[in-house]
């Protein structure tokens, strides 16, 4: 190879500077060693998360609220303060989203994805700063207007993945969430681990979430503990009318559908 590593290029393209086949990129992408690529067509809706832990992200939302970086880019919806959702590590707001993004799965066992979002949401990440962008299904909440059609001729690899294929010729590539990258590691169903010396336990999350969905049980029925989504999403519903009357801004029903969902009730043997 006689010229620089290119900063991105195509998957063809990589296989060719690299030595290899396009499915073994395919195959460091599905693993989690290496990022594949595509370039997201402009205004795609995502719902975007801005990790406050990088302080050029934090930005002033009462107006527009953007990033144009180097390859991915937002920008939000009018009034985005209206939208945002507050988190002690990151915000949550729905925006449009172009440029180069990484997919969190490329391929299922080899098989690579033709049309996202897939089963369930996608998770895109950005190839700049540390941005997350989840596509979900056509007529979902602030869902894609249509699927977007993917071929692996369409996807891309950034010149540090293929820096470092090269470099680990022959060896065994580490996987990525062993580099500990800002701290942030994302699992495939988008829930984020930020590595922080006072991050709670499994068992206390699970015990708040119990606790919460308990109460929920006690104060309404079981159906608003099982599916408060459809409850909290409904500003005439019982329980949004209630925080509205205490002037508390209501969780958003799909965080409090996803908190609960991994959890039972403890109910006492013998008591009905």
């Amino acid at each position: 190879m006689n010229i620089p590593i290119p900063e991105y290029c195509t998957l063809e393209r990589a296989s060719k500077l690299i030595g290899c086949e396009i499915g073994d990129l395919l195959h460091f992408g599905e693993i989690g060693t290496v990022t594949i690529c595509i370039k997201v067509p402009s205004s795609t809706k995502a719902m975007v998360h801005v990790f406050k832990k990088d302080e050029e992200t934090v930005y002033d939302i009462e107006a527009e609220w953007s990033s144009r970086g180097k390859y991915s880019e937002f920008v939000t919806v009018d009034e985005p303060m209206e939208h945002a959702e507050d988190y002690e590590y990151e915000f949550r707001i729905p925006a449009f989203i172009s440029g180069l993004w990484g997919m969190l799965r490329c391929s299922d066992f080899g098989q690579p994805f033709t049309q996202i979002p897939c089963e369930g949401m996608v998770v895109l990440t950005g190839t700049d700063r540390p941005f997350l962008a989840i596509l979900d299904f056509p007529g979902s909440e602030w869902g894609v207007d249509q699927l977007l059609n993917i071929q692996p001729e369409d996807m891309y690899i950034l010149g540090a993945d293929i820096e470092k294929i090269i470099n680990y010729a022959g060896k065994r590539l580490p996987d990525r969430s062993d580099e500990h990258i800002d701290n942030i590691n994302v699992k495939p169903n988008g829930e984020l681990l930020v590595r922080h010396e006072d991050k709670l336990s499994t068992k206390t999350i699970n015990s708040r979430a119990q606790f919460i969905k308990s109460l929920l049980y006690t104060m309404y029925d079981s159906d608003v503990a099982e599916n408060p989504r459809k409850y909290f999403d409904n500003p005439d519903s019982e329980i949004s009318e209630l925080f509205k009357a205490k002037g508390i801004k209501a969780p958003n029903g799909r965080t409090v559908q996803a908190w609960l969902s991994m959890v039972d009730i403890p109910f006492i043997e013998g008591i009905s």
